[in-house]
């Protein structure tokens, strides 16, 4: 996500390493700056990394999270 020539965040895809998850995408990295917390930087951000996926056939995606990743 780019901003007026400021990167404000981005969003890595590929296919799920989890073998019991073979036809599904995942969501490998997701990381907003602080400074565009709260401005939809992120949902535009998921909402592509879907569109993408789902454009490579992918059926839906998992995305593994930090149990003390409370953001």
């Amino acid at each position: 996500a780019v901003r007026d020539d400021t990167v404000c965040g981005f969003a890595s895809i590929g296919l799920c390493r989890d073998d019991d998850l073979a036809d599904l995408g995942e969501l490998m990295a997701l990381y907003v700056d602080p400074h565009h917390l709260g401005t939809g930087t992120g949902r535009l951000l998921v909402e592509a990394a879907r569109a993408r996926l789902s454009s490579r056939g992918c059926a839906g995606a998992a995305l593994w999270v930090l149990r003390d990743n409370h953001r």
